[in-house]
């Protein structure tokens, strides 16, 4: 499938914020947008930008940003993957609407740029925007030269509470086409950049890992390991009180009966057996509460007191593919893509003039 995610004049202060918007359900999927930056006072005229992100004295990712066409998505040529959250949905809407703009672009992953070029080019001068990132490297904005056509279809990596919102949003203006039609999106050649793929693991707070093992183990067998251990594709680790702990052989019957009404699929997700399985297990026996549950980027430490960690093995971007191109979402907070981008540096204004 070839996606042209192409359109719009370069150079037009604030003609695409205006009424410039095709009503066409085909129209490419990403447009150059009128930005405001952060640092500059005056906003920048319709351009298309790169933006990279260095770690020392390399190029660690570099991708397009543009205005992605929410009308276009129903053509399949942007695949979402994981499920949203509801509460959050509406919190991100309405930060959209007090700000008048969003300013954190969802990011995209093309398979590859098509032909045999490095993708987007930044020949434009110098960087209009240079924005340090934590823990190290930082973020610099340039707009863009030549510009590559992508072959599709898109990922969404990371950003789907941010696309939900925004389709909320567009649905609230009942069909008036606007800038309300569009969301800022970075488009990354994943063959030439691959994103770092981890999993978001799980916190429950209040509750000791002997406690935990001892109420995982009627569900499924439990070995002791040492602080070395890893997690593996349906065997996540247990960890809390320097130790660690692997489930393993999940009972089949148990497993299916928590799944009831999900997803075939999601079986083979280790988010879903931590989620529908093993928490539930762990809340019955220790009293925590569902809120109370964190999720938590980084795997939690053995050595930590006070609460048990749940470490999981990150799903293959294989699997994330299938579940995004079968429609099939996994369950929320499932996998972390990165680098992403800086929230901040470049918002795409809602704000009509």
């Amino acid at each position: 499938m070839d996606v042209n995610i192409l359109q719009g004049e370069r150079g037009t202060p604030g003609r695409e914020n205006q009424h410039k918007f095709p009503e066409r359900r085909a129209a490419p999927l990403l447009h150059p947008f009128s930005a405001r930056v952060a640092g500059m006072r005056s906003g920048i005229p319709a351009d298309f930008f790169v933006l990279e992100q260095w770690a020392g004295r390399q190029v660690i990712q570099r991708g397009l940003v543009g205005a992605l066409d929410l009308r276009a998505l129903g053509s399949g040529a942007v695949r979402r993957h994981e499920a949203v959250e509801e509460d959050r949905v509406e919190r991100v809407r309405q930060r959209m609407c007090a700000t008048e703009g969003c300013d954190e672009p969802v990011l995209l992953l093309a398979r590859a740029w098509a032909g045999a070029g490095p993708g987007p080019d930044p020949v434009c001068g110098a960087a209009v925007g240079v924005t340090p990132r934590t823990g190290g490297g930082e973020q610099r904005l340039f707009r863009a030269g030549a510009v590559p056509r992508v072959d599709g279809p898109l990922l969404v990596a990371d950003g789907h509470h941010r696309l939900e919102a925004a389709l909320r949003l567009q649905r609230e203006h009942s069909g008036r086409s606007g800038p309300w039609d569009r969301l800022p999106a970075l488009v990354v050649d994943a063959a030439r950049h691959p994103p770092a793929l981890t999993a978001i693991n799980r916190v429950i707070p209040g509750i000791g890992v002997r406690q935990a093992v001892r109420a995982v183990a009627g569900l499924a067998r439990v070995v002791r390991c040492d602080a070395s251990a890893r997690p593996e594709p349906r065997e996540p680790l247990l960890c809390g009180s320097g130790e660690v702990w692997r489930i393993t052989g999940f009972d089949p019957d148990v497993v299916r009966g928590a799944l009831s009404g999900s997803p075939r699929a999601w079986a083979r997700l280790d988010t879903a057996l931590a989620d529908r399985v093993v928490i539930p297990a762990i809340r019955s026996a220790g009293g925590a509460r569902a809120e109370e549950v964190r999720c938590v980027h980084r795997p939690p430490q053995p050595q930590a007191r006070g609460g048990v960690g749940i470490v999981l093995a990150p799903p293959t971007t294989a699997r994330i593919w299938w579940h995004a191109s079968a429609g099939v979402p996994m369950p929320r907070k499932t996998s972390s893509f990165g680098p992403k981008p800086v929230p901040g540096q470049i918002t795409y204004p809602y704000a009509v003039p």
